[in-house]
């Protein structure tokens, strides 16, 4: 779209939501250090913690 983004406008886009996968270059110059928690978590591993998580749910609705 030609559209430059900053800071938090990057969460809200498809095209840069990496979560806490951003390494701190990529913050940098993001302009969104500071915004997110201090450690780095690739998308695998993210992945890995939300379906961990979701399995160890008891019942449907926590599931939902």
């Amino acid at each position: 779209t030609g559209e430059s983004l900053s800071g938090s406008g990057h969460f809200d886009s498809m095209k840069t939501r990496s979560g806490m996968a951003f390494t701190l270059k990529e913050r940098l110059q993001l302009g969104i250090h500071g915004l997110l928690p201090p450690c780095f978590l690739s998308q695998d591993v993210q992945v890995l913690r939300v379906m961990k998580n979701y399995e160890n749910k008891t019942n449907d609705l926590d599931k939902y």
